[in-house]
């Protein structure tokens, strides 16, 4: 099964409906459940100087496009850290036309308690 529907995915032409690799980049992605991220997963991904940043800008509780974040790096590079960041868990990336907007996802704060409001509280 698995196997049908990634050729399936590979057989469909850019930007056709159903394609998700359309021009979202990070949005396009799924979000991971939860209790398949390890701590070190989840530390790792917090631990880059520029994805520390992120998760600060986005500790306000709002949604925040990726051009909001104050960090001296390219939009692929800023694409490539929100990325991690969703993969770890921490973020959630919600498409809305051709914006992408970035949260802290609530969840992992019941994965991880204390550990968002131990990094956030750094500074």
């Amino acid at each position: 099964m698995f196997g049908e529907e990634r050729l399936d995915r590979a057989r469909r032409v850019p930007g056709e409906v159903g394609d998700r690799r359309g021009d979202f980049g990070e949005c396009a992605a799924d979000h991971p459940e939860l209790d398949g991220i390890s701590l070190a997963e989840a530390l790792s991904a917090l631990g880059d100087p520029v994805r520390l940043s992120i998760v600060r800008m986005l500790g306000d509780g709002r949604e925040h496009q990726g051009s909001e974040a104050d960090v001296a790096v390219s939009p692929s590079t800023l694409s490539h850290h929100f990325a991690t960041l969703r993969n770890a868990g921490v973020v959630f990336i919600r498409p809305e036309g051709t914006c992408c907007w970035h949260s802290l996802r609530p969840e992992f704060e019941q994965r991880f308690p204390g550990l968002l409001a131990a990094v956030l509280a750094q500074r």
